[in-house]
């Protein structure tokens, strides 16, 4: 039988694309895209030293479960779930809500710093109970009212309270003393000051901790995945590994390091 160049040309390129897709089918994806939330200090894409904290942990334990080329895209809350619920992304920070049927939710919980802040000269200071806010102005962020519990809903129902969507006009209203109070996370109102850490230290703002607050969840497409990272986690945890990457954080950051859980488990799967 005669065999032209052009067909050895053709059966050559069908064997090599057959090569091609075996290789793909046997070896194990390494990449993934993670939806990830958009507010610094805690997710940042503009530092060379950190990608935010919470993106810095996940990346290591991804990298330590198999997958080194991991993708974290900043996305504001309803943008995180609806790149999730469409399938771009793998895995979802900073899940608010329920868990959808279907996708697997971490044992773990990312806790942002969330206090009353409140001006060290002010009556407000002294505060040890939620309930002792009634008559005070307050400003807070979108949605406040139902992460943080009964307690707080009722008790700004009678206060001058309003929720803004952007921080950044929360700590300028709170800082132009146009109100008493603001509810949010300490960390990112310590950041958006600019100060140093000295002039973090001698600031004339305090942060109470009387907030009921269970964190923003992990979501995961396969459970698979979210058993090895959870596992993974654990080990970072226990070997101090999460505690050398939040310092690191703190210090590429430029914020004044703060005793905190900001990753916790909080309930069973």
């Amino acid at each position: 039988m005669k065999i032209t160049f052009s067909t050895l040309l053709i059966l050559c390129g069908l064997w090599i694309h057959s090569a091609k897709i075996q290789a793909t089918e046997t070896q194990p994806e390494t990449s993934l895209l993670v939806a990830s939330g958009n507010f610094a200090p805690y997710f940042v894409d503009d530092n060379p030293a950190t990608l935010g904290l919470f993106n810095d942990i996940f990346k290591e334990a991804l990298a330590q479960v198999g997958y080194p080329n991991v993708e974290f895209k900043s996305l504001g809350n309803e943008a995180i779930k609806r790149n999730f619920l469409i399938g771009r992304a793998e895995v979802a920070l900073n899940w608010g809500g329920i868990t959808p049927d279907g996708f697997f939710q971490s044992k773990y919980r990312l806790k942002f710093v969330n206090r009353v802040i409140v001006r060290k000269a002010s009556p407000l200071a002294l505060l040890q109970d939620l309930s002792t806010m009634k008559g005070f102005k307050v400003v807070s962020f979108v949605n406040a009212t139902r992460v943080f519990g009964l307690q707080y809903e009722n008790t700004m129902k009678n206060n001058g309270y309003i929720e803004y969507e952007d921080q950044t006009i929360t700590n300028r209203l709170f800082i132009s003393e146009r109100f008493d109070a603001k509810v949010g996370d300490w960390l990112m109102f310590l950041w958006s000051l600019g100060l140093t850490p000295q002039q973090q230290q001698n600031m004339p703002y305090t942060a109470l901790d009387l907030l009921e607050y269970s964190g923003s969840s992990v979501i995961y497409k396969d459970e698979v995945l979210r058993d090895k990272v959870d596992m993974q986690l654990t080990t970072m945890l226990q070997s101090g590994q999460i505690e050398t990457i939040t310092q690191n954080w703190f210090k590429s950051m430029g914020v004044v390091p703060y005793q905190h859980q900001f990753l916790d488990v909080l309930a069973k799967k």
